[in-house]
């Protein structure tokens, strides 16, 4: 199995945080829910440790391709980070961020824009710790690129819930080009997932 790489600010990481976090890339998410809730718990108590955001970059198979450590913004081209053949755009890619202290899960402008960069499928983002109750906010976001907010939230509850959703089933707002070359605002039902007819009338 191919293992993730892990970036960003890693040069002041001690040993076992290193190897905490190597073990947190090379885990594998289920390939029908949008993340493993062990992993992302995981995940959380080492943003805790750290005091910086971690963001998973998972495929279409569950497999994490890159572990970046700090803000998203100061990451550059996000797309460039990824290894080898995996620099691509592709929509079965999944963003998981765990934000930190901060009770926003809204990305910040900056943020959005390297997120766009990799055109993923949905951007899953949680704070570092439940709330009192054992509730845990969480934001599935997914994007939508000509709007002036290009991140929109697709669903806004407790971390376990969105982890447990199908993530195919989610659909990104820049559709694949063979269902958009009639390019025609009349088939805007194509995403809901219905079936447009070949020969109009």
């Amino acid at each position: 199995m191919k293992q993730g790489v892990l970036a960003g600010r890693t040069a002041g990481l001690r040993p076992s945080q290193k190897r905490r976090l190597e073990r947190l890339c090379h885990r594998r998410h289920p390939d029908d829910q949008v993340a493993e809730l062990l992993c992302l718990q995981r995940l959380a108590g080492e943003s805790r440790e750290l005091e910086l955001p971690l963001t998973l970059v998972v495929d279409g198979r569950g497999l994490c391709r890159l572990l970046w450590v700090g803000p998203l913004e100061q990451s550059g081209r996000l797309l460039e980070r990824l290894p080898g053949s995996d620099r691509r755009q592709g929509t079965d890619l999944r963003l998981l961020t765990c934000c930190g202290r901060t009770k926003q899960l809204q990305p910040g402008r900056q943020e959005g824009i390297v997120g766009l960069d990799l055109a993923p499928r949905l951007w899953l983002r949680f704070g570092d710790q439940p709330q009192s109750g054992g509730h845990w906010p969480a934001q599935l976001l997914v994007a939508q690129p000509d709007a002036p907010d290009p991140w929109v939230s697709d669903d806004e509850a407790d971390l376990l819930q969105l982890c447990n959703r199908d993530h195919l089933s989610i659909a990104p707002s820049h559709e694949p080009a063979a269902t958009t070359a009639a390019g025609s605002p009349g088939q805007s039902h194509l995403r809901t997932g219905t079936a447009a007819s070949p020969h109009p009338r």
